[in-house]
């Protein structure tokens, strides 16, 4: 079976799971820490030390600064627009870029471009075998060849709960004509003697 990745994408790290900017952001306090020993200022180098021991302490959501970073970010950001607002930077067109969303999916930019939403129906690859996988994968490479150069298309995961009605109504429709056809003696007898248990995995 396979898997595709909720997240795609990763983060570059040089080292564990630092990555460039923080080891940057590591050698200029360590640089300032320095200073601070050489002209004899122990105290600041020591609580400096100290916060920087703390603040590049590795979480679950990435290193502590910049979780603390971005939280201070979010404080002072704008966190209201309105569309009849004197600032263009502070519209709700500003933040979507979307002129018009129009019963039919189409939608019209800022820009002058146009797009079009396209609902596909959900498919989950854990009850599918490799053939009906590579199948589902070369249709969906056909239909993002048809893009030319000028075009784009963003493809939107949207999590919801397995449904097997579909599946599980099929299956028993096979099963039902399988169990109507013309069989001889023998296999219908077979079938009526002994019990079948279906096992979906």
């Amino acid at each position: 079976m396979r898997i595709i990745p909720k997240k795609i994408k990763v983060k570059n790290t040089v080292w564990k799971c630092y990555s460039m900017k923080d080891i940057i952001v590591a050698l200029i306090v360590f640089a300032i820490i320095f200073v601070s020993i050489t002209a004899g200022k122990w105290a600041i180098a020591v609580i400096m030390g100290l916060a920087a021991v703390v603040m590049f302490m590795p979480t679950q959501d990435g290193i502590l600064y910049s979780i603390l970073f971005e939280n201070v970010r979010f404080i002072f950001a704008k966190k209201q627009y309105t569309k009849t607002a004197s600032k263009e930077k502070e519209r709700v067109e500003s933040l979507f870029g979307l002129k018009d969303v129009k019963d039919n999916g189409l939608i019209d930019y800022n820009n002058g471009f146009h797009g079009r939403v396209i609902k596909i129906g959900q498919k989950n690859f854990g009850i599918e075998d490799v053939i009906q996988q590579n199948i589902d994968i070369e249709y969906l490479a056909n239909a993002l060849k048809l893009l030319d150069g000028t075009q784009s298309a963003e493809i939107v995961k949207i999590d919801r709960p397995v449904t097997l009605d579909k599946f599980s109504g099929d299956l028993f429709e096979k099963l039902n004509a399988v169990k109507d056809s013309l069989e001889n003696e023998s296999i219908q007898a077979i079938k009526r003697d002994r019990k079948c248990e279906l096992v979906l995995l």
